[in-house]
């Protein structure tokens, strides 16, 4: 295993190999993938322990032996696992103050991007710093063009999209980790708001970004995502979350409302996106929130921290225990 600097392995990171799908191509395509995202991993040096989770249903000896020869370690639990369900065993299993997420179709490139992820996430007030991604289900969060380019500030954005996250370790215990309670979607935006709801910000980091392999997960049915699923998500989150439901919002979610929305420009524009008369209309106010989304709400963000931190004044207290109790 390659040596680690004196007193700079703070971050442990924990990658998700999820695959249910008997398509030996996909797979393969997948399983390299994966490899190469670890030695990406491994060749910064604040990178401390790596675990790989295989939530696929049968252990990959190949994986197993690349995690060997970089000194990650491989864990396969026997059976098949869902996302949310990966990660949390994973992150679990790392030691470090701060623990990242990462799905196997990331590669962490250029691996500069975690000294950025890391930097901010070490920030007092921070609870989960993440980057732009050359794809992404979020499109706030995707790098932009030339002409965009100056957008891709550090901002305080509604939401993120969790293939590439570094938390401070003890907000992701309090919180209790990916809510399982969702297969395809949604744990997203939950993380977002359990993490404000603390007193935390959640920061899209302007220095950072990284590859999406074109959703390699998904576009070679090697993911347990799927439509069906996901409407089972909806379904759940407009029973569990009817406070933050809207029928015309970004994924349903109001995004309109804190602790989504950190500002108040921010705010408004979400609120025309999502009541707006017409579809149409709606579908370019939305464009146009994701494109100055980052603008409206660079960090520090106003609202950025949540009723936690701004009632109790620390990290602690009664109004980040009621958050937790919720």
């Amino acid at each position: 295993m390659p040596e680690q600097a004196p007193g700079t392995a703070a971050l442990g990171m924990v990658v998700n190999y999820y695959w249910n799908s008997p398509d030996a191509t996909g797979k393969a395509l997948l399983a390299r993938t994966t490899e190469l995202g670890l030695r990406l991993l491994r060749r910064n040096r604040r990178v401390g322990t790596i675990v790989l989770v295989d939530g696929s249903p049968t252990p990959d000896s190949e994986l197993a032996a690349t995690c060997e020869e970089i000194g990650a370690r491989y864990h396969h639990a026997g059976r098949e696992l869902g996302l949310a369900e990966g990660y949390n065993t994973g992150w679990r299993l790392l030691p470090e103050p701060f623990v990242g997420i990462m799905a196997n179709d990331i590669l962490p490139h250029p691996i500069s991007a975690l000294d950025a992820l890391l930097d901010m996430a070490e920030r007092d007030d921070v609870g989960c710093a993440f980057p732009y991604l050359s794809v992404g289900d979020y499109v706030t969060q995707i790098v932009r063009s030339s002409v965009l380019r100056p957008t891709m500030v550090t901002c305080e954005p509604a939401s993120m999209t969790l293939n590439l996250n570094i938390f401070r370790r003890a907000v992701l215990e309090q919180v209790g980790g990916v809510d399982e309670g969702y297969v395809a979607g949604y744990y997203d935006p939950i993380m977002v708001l359990k993490i404000r709801e603390l007193g935390y910000r959640v920061v899209l980091v302007g220095g950072a970004t990284a590859m999406h392999v074109h959703a390699l997960t998904k576009a070679e049915g090697g993911s347990t995502l799927g439509l069906a699923k996901l409407a089972l998500d909806a379904e759940r989150f407009r029973r569990e979350y009817p406070e933050h439901h809207a029928e015309h919002g970004v994924w349903n979610v109001r995004f309109a409302e804190r602790p989504f929305a950190t500002t108040r420009p921010a705010r408004m524009l979400w609120w025309l996106s999502e009541n707006a008369p017409f579809w149409p209309v709606r579908r370019v106010l939305r464009h146009v929130g994701y494109t100055f989304e980052p603008l409206l709400t660079r960090y520090p963000a106003r609202f950025g921290t949540g009723p936690g931190r701004a009632a109790s004044g620390s990290a602690g207290g009664p109004a980040r225990e009621a958050a937790l109790r919720r």
